[in-house]
């Protein structure tokens, strides 16, 4: 499927969804990058961040169950994001 899509000069182009798609994902992962990095919870800014269509999955290791909410938090809190899998682990004591 295809979608049209304007330029900042007025031209208007078509694009594949899959496209638009990918941009979108990208700039939603550099939006929950930032979120996690926000947090103030140095642990989450080694978070592995996939997306796909606006589907955030977390990986990585974090120190407590505390740290893995707030990076729900975070990330739901991350406009355009339409799910999440929390796939972190807490690292035993």
């Amino acid at each position: 499927m295809t979608q049209e899509v304007r330029s900042s000069a007025g031209a208007v182009r078509s694009v594949s969804e899959e496209s638009v798609s990918a941009v979108s994902d990208r700039r939603l992962q550099e939006a929950v990058h930032r979120a996690l990095a926000d947090s103030n919870h140095p642990a989450l800014t080694g978070a592995k961040v996939r997306i796909d269509r606006g589907r955030v999955q977390l990986n990585g290791l974090v120190p407590s169950y505390y740290t893995k909410q707030i990076a729900n938090a975070a990330v739901l809190n991350v406009n355009g994001v339409k799910g999440l899998s929390n796939h972190l682990s807490v690292l035993p004591r």
